[in-house]
């Protein structure tokens, strides 16, 4: 789970490694 700290709020992402290994690989 990934918590992005914006200045309208924390916005909060589950990043699902097995089913979008690159996505969640791009990502972090």
């Amino acid at each position: 789970m990934v918590k992005l700290h914006t200045n309208h709020g924390i916005i909060t992402l589950q990043l699902d490694a097995e089913k979008a290994p690159l996505t969640v690989k791009n990502f972090l």
